[in-house]
């Protein structure tokens, strides 16, 4: 009874977690570059019930969460017409620099601060630095990450380019909210180069990629997760039962 009870009392905990985090994808359904999660889950090990521990007298431990995997497959492109707004249509990563730190981000939301520096709606700015002066009438990003204006005498000119990075491990990256991720060991060498080389994607200007989450996955997981979680409280509550029954035989 009591490893009954144990083992329900990991299923409880591991549905609970299973419903927040579908609940954090699921409020993060309308977040530019957003990439959903999921919760990984294992059998834990068995414990022998008597000394012989045969595969027959061993009794399993209940759930035990393994870790989240997060999806890192592109989310869709909505077009919104602003300059400033950039999508990258396939693999790759915008670099920002937060504090001195290197950072990793999808969503391409683009900002222009005070200086007229590139930056995240966050005001970190976008590395390589672009600055785009205060004269400039208008600004292209072309699919290569080539930054040009128009300049006060209507003349082209060239502002910068816009790089890319790839890992060889991209889910491995480390979460650092506000869609920023941070490069780990586990995620490899990061790949640097201008987009569409290397096997990078392209610049969409005027596009912003939306969340990859799927909304009616979420809503199938958390009908589901709920119904695990009640199944789990009702086997607690009959070991809690059966556990007052026997204390009552033996007094």
């Amino acid at each position: 009874m009591l490893l009954g009870m144990s083992a329900a009392l990991s299923g409880v905990r591991s549905f609970s977690r299973r419903l927040s985090v579908s609940g954090h994808n699921v409020a993060n359904v309308a977040t530019p570059g957003f990439k959903a999660q999921r919760l990984e889950v294992a059998d834990a090990a068995s414990t022998g019930l008597g000394l012989a521990q045969a595969a027959a007298d061993q009794a399993g431990m209940g759930v035990q969460s393994v870790g989240l995997y997060r999806l890192m497959t592109s989310g869709g492109a909505l077009h919104t017409g602003r300059p400033l707004d950039l999508a990258i249509d396939g693999p790759g990563f915008f670099q920002v620099s937060r504090g001195g730190e290197t950072l990793y981000s999808r969503a391409g939301a683009l900002t222009m601060n005070s200086e007229g520096y590139l930056t995240d709606p966050a005001g970190n700015r976008l590395e390589p630095p672009i600055q785009v002066p205060p004269t400039a009438q208008s600004m292209t990003i072309d699919a290569g990450g080539g930054v040009s204006i128009i300049g006060p005498d209507g003349q082209e000119i060239g502002a910068g380019q816009i790089q890319l990075v790839s890992f060889p491990d991209p889910q491995s990256l480390a979460a650092q909210g506000g869609n920023l991720f941070a490069a780990t060991a586990a995620a490899g060498a990061p790949i640097i180069s201008v987009p569409g080389q290397n096997g990078l994607g392209r610049i969409r200007q005027g596009f912003l990629e939306t969340s990859n989450v799927d909304l009616a996955g979420e809503m199938v997981d958390q009908i589901t997760a709920e119904a695990g979680f009640k199944a789990n409280v009702k086997t607690l509550q009959t070991a809690d039962e059966m556990l007052g029954t026997v204390i009552d035989l033996i007094e």
